[in-house]
């Protein structure tokens, strides 16, 4: 047995732009990023869009008022004025990130101003003492209000709306009763009404331009040495650019004389506080895309029980983004006081809390949470455990999830961030974390997944088991709808009154894969759709002999080819596999034998792929494999963690997923079940070459000889024969089918004492065999197996019945789509 040629994870990208014949990532191109933007916002992912064009409307209209609006003057006022509501902004952010509020931010503001103020004038602090003061009752302030919140548990609406009444009050009684106390400190008036040198304006600007450079070059090179896509040079050189160019713009501006009277004072240069705000703006930036708290504080916004199952301090995150909100607005407070070059009552007071709340939103901060912003987050609001994704039998939308150690990440198996502390090892390769286009990927590809695994279902369901807000799941729908991957309708029956909620499926006539399944005696081969639905199959019988890979290639492009042109038209193929009776190398497809039909490392994938000739390559696994992932994903195993696959098919195949996982061994060749000896001693020759294997003793041959039938006339009518003459009372087959059971009983006792499976699935040929001799394979077990690795244990046949094998090809080939839905539609030509 071997495993399945793509890679098991396709839930995630697998390296954009990753060449198909090296694996080297290569840069996309500019027009699929325009496109992959642009598909983005019809999804309804809009960013900064709203904002941008909001200020553009605003410029337009205030300057068709007074022209003065867009002079040097108020350009620079405008910054100067804003700055104080930007920082309070900023903090904010954290705060709503967990889907909380502060509405006491203004007028916490409005404290530590008072406090610096009293310092300075009244106490004579220096400034450096009267501003590390007022931070730190910023942070006091933060700190309690995010005790009460995260430990007493009073909803912050209440806690920081009490806040906000008793703020007043503190800043009258700071202020003595309302007394205005002017500040004369000139580094704090500075800070606000102060400029750079112009010569300092430019040095500046550079110095952020090649600061910015050196990240984005960096990322990139990141990007390739991860094999992910790297952006396109021109668009690097875009950002570049326009940074550039809009930085040199402003400095420009702000250089130039700004007084009018320049005898008197001579008002040029960028203000301070400008830097102030954009080393903030870094700050925070920095600490919520590149760190664990960052990636905690998402987590927790996106779903507080699930990050804390997660092995995340809830409690501590909610405290922190308080005492930072607090921080911040303690900064807000000391740049409002430079300004107005002193504090009063309305420090902090009328609209700041308003237009900071308006800065932090409409700049694209959510009131109700942050999105998970990693691939692991996705699954952490699971409904069963609430942890990231364990397994891929999970992955296919299994309803049972594993404790969360490790996540998928881009091209391999990491332990995930958020489940530990700070870890080198994964940081070293994962602190960029995924960018926005790979996380929209990876929810494309999960919610195509669970409508393509599990079916219909309701938009809140998807939410429920992706982890993330009904309006982002709108926007996955309404995109891949309109790549007509999916579609919304009325359920067919609900039974209950009122009217029923749309349901998502799968659109299964828009795209197709082929499925092959290279049988002993025939050869099938099947279009199928998203969703698992049959639309066109082909099957040609053959006798059970020798037969070249070659000849079983032309036979079945043939086939394919048909199916392709019989197509509708607008449909596209994405994805082509191939399932053989033997031992595939896992890494590159190498068929290394297939013992019944003659083949010895045959490259039969390349081969297939160039009779084809639809610019699609084919995938190659093993029939037990993929009929074991079938049963798992569809069958009889739905939903089971821990399963074994047998199939019976003149030999025995197995699969074996333990933990959700297809077990593959080294090289792809582990779980050859069929070849584990049961009767060392006194045992029939195997194919093989050893004595006594499980195939050797209960296989097709074994149990024809048994019942004194014609062992080469092998296949399933022949088997089926022997169960009916068994059935009417014949002696021989009744005692032919007692020994290949007991046989049979015995191999499966020992692989429940090696793996535990909850589940033991019997198909092809196998399924006519254990439904005659069931009792006796029962009673083996019983009296093999040991006592706590059988008692939870399920013996089934198989439900996909010889479907199987091509329904796991089916899986195999649609894993591209289900990784990436529109650019293997792109690729595909659609």
């Amino acid at each position: 047995m071997t495993a399945a040629v793509a890679p098991e994870k396709p839930e995630l990208p697998r390296g954009a732009g990753t060449s198909k014949k090296n694996g080297a990532a290569g840069a996309a191109s500019l027009g699929s990023v325009a496109k992959d933007y642009v598909a983005r916002v019809r999804g309804g992912e809009l960013g900064a869009i709203p904002a941008v064009l909001g200020l553009i409307v605003l410029c337009v209209f205030f300057s068709a008022l007074r022209p003065v609006f867009l002079s040097e003057l108020n350009f620079a006022n405008l910054l100067t004025q804003g700055a104080g509501s930007i920082a309070i902004a900023m903090g904010l952010v954290f705060v709503l990130l967990l889907g909380e509020i502060d509405l006491s931010a203004g007028y916490a503001s409005g404290v530590c101003a008072a406090v610096l103020a009293i310092l300075l004038t009244d106490h004579g602090w220096p400034w450096y003492g009267a501003v590390g003061a007022a931070i730190l009752s910023g942070t006091v302030i933060g700190l309690v209000l995010g005790l009460l919140v995260a430990k007493v548990g009073i909803p912050s609406f209440v806690v920081t709306l009490a806040a906000f009444l008793g703020f007043q009050g503190i800043v009258l009684m700071l202020l003595k009763e309302g007394t205005n106390v002017s500040i004369r400190d000139e580094t704090i008036l500075a800070v606000a009404n102060n400029n750079l040198a112009p010569a300092a304006g430019w040095i500046l600007l550079a110095a952020s331009v090649g600061v910015y450079t050196a990240i984005q070059l960096r990322q990139s090179r990141n990007r390739r040495r991860r094999g992910l896509a790297p952006a396109p040079p021109t668009l690097l050189a875009a950002r570049i650019g326009g940074l550039a160019v809009l930085g040199t713009i402003a400095v420009h501006l702000l250089n130039q004389e700004r007084s009018r009277n320049v005898v008197v004072d001579s008002l040029k240069g960028v203000p301070i506080v400008v830097p102030v705000i954009a080393f903030l703006l870094l700050a925070g930036t920095f600490l919520l895309q590149r760190t664990s708290f960052g990636l905690h504080i998402y987590a927790v916004g996106g779903n507080a029980e699930a990050a804390r199952r997660a092995g995340i301090n809830v409690a501590a995150i909610r405290i922190s983004a308080f005492v930072i909100c607090s921080s911040l607005a303690a900064v807000g407070g000391i740049i409002a006081a430079s300004r107005g070059n002193s504090v009063d009552p309305n420090t902090g007071g009328s609209n700041v809390l308003l237009l900071a709340v308006g800065a932090a939103v409409i700049g694209g901060t959510s009131l109700f949470g942050g999105r998970p912003s990693t691939p692991c987050s996705a699954a952490w609001s699971s409904p069963s455990s609430r942890t990231a994704w364990d397994s891929w039998g999970t992955a296919q939308g299994s309803s049972t999830l594993s404790r969360v150690r490790y996540c998928w990440w881009p091209q391999a198996w990491m332990r995930c961030p958020v489940a530990g502390p700070y870890n080198d090892d994964v940081w070293g390769s994962m602190k960029a974390g995924p960018s926005q286009e790979e996380i929209r990927r990876h929810n494309l590809g999960t919610l195509l997944r669970h409508v393509h695994i599990g079916g219909s279902m309701s938009r809140a369901v998807l939410a429920e088991r992706m982890g993330l807000n009904r309006s982002t799941i709108l926007g996955l729908v309404s995109e891949l709808g309109s790549a007509g991957l999916v579609r919304e309708e009325l359920p067919r029956e609900t039974g209950r009154a009122g009217r029923p909620s749309l349901v998502v499926r799968p659109e299964s006539d828009r795209v197709y894969v082929l499925a092959f399944d290279v049988g002993v005696d025939r050869l099938a081969a099947a279009r199928i759709g998203l969703g698992g639905i049959f639309l066109d199959r082909r099957e040609i019988s053959m006798p059970p002999s020798p037969r070249n890979a070659p000849e079983v290639a032309e036979i079945l492009a043939g086939s394919a080819l048909d199916m392709v042109n019989a197509a509708p038209h607008g449909t596209h193929c994405v994805g082509v596999a191939a399932a053989v009776r033997g031992m595939v190398r896992r890494p590159d497809g190498l068929v290394r034998a297939v013992p019944y039909l003659g083949w010895q490392d045959e490259e039969f994938g390349k081969d297939l792929t160039r009779r084809l000739g639809i610019g699609l390559s084919v995938s190659v696994g093993n029939e037990a494999s993929l009929g074991a992932l079938a049963e798992h994903l569809r069958g009889a195993g739905a939903g089971c963690q821990d399963l074994v696959y047998l199939h019976g098919d003149i030999g025995i195949g197995g699969g074996v997923i333990t933990g959700g996982h297809l077990l593959h061994g080294d090289c792809g060749y582990g779980g050859e079940i069929g070849h584990m000896v049961v009767n060392p001693r006194h045992g029939r020759p195997c194919g093989c070459g050893a004595h006594g294997c499980l195939e050797a003793e209960a296989g097709e041959r074994a149990l024809l000889e048994a019942a004194r039938r014609d062992p080469t006339a092998t296949g399933r009518e022949a088997v089926r024969a022997v169960i009916e003459a068994a059935d009417r009372g014949d002696i021989t087959a009744r005692a032919a089918l007692h020994d290949v059971g007991d046989w049979l009983g015995i191999g499966v006792a020992n692989l429940v004492n090696v793996f535990n499976p909850r589940t033991v699935v019997f198909g092809g040929t196998l399924r006519e065999v254990f439904l005659g001799s069931a009792a006796q394979i029962r009673s083996r077990i019983n009296r093999i197996a040991l006592t706590p690795s059988r008692e939870n244990l399920r013996l089934r046949v198989g439900e996909l019945g010889d479907d199987a094998v091509l329904i796991g090809a089916a899986e195999l080939a649609f894993s591209e789509i289900l990784g990436g839905p529109l650019e293997t539609l792109a690729r595909a030509g659609a």
